[in-house]
């Protein structure tokens, strides 16, 4: 949750390819039961920990991840 809409965090390869890192923070906020905005915080890395996700994604949150 982000202030109360739901929010979810997308992470990307690092450069490296050694793991995953935080990429983007999707809010998703409704009109009764449909979609009415979705804002993407490009870049976030500070606003990860504030909404209790992790900075870096353990190796079980990626199973299933293109490598």
């Amino acid at each position: 949750m982000a202030n109360g809409p739901p929010a979810f965090g997308q992470y990307r390869r690092r450069t490296d390819g050694t793991g995953y890192e935080p990429w983007a923070l999707q809010v998703v906020e409704f009109s009764g039961d449909r979609i009415a905005r979705i804002t993407a915080f490009c870049g976030p890395a500070l606003l990860f920990p504030l909404s209790d996700l992790p900075e870096y994604p353990s190796d079980e949150a990626c199973l299933g991840a293109p490598a």
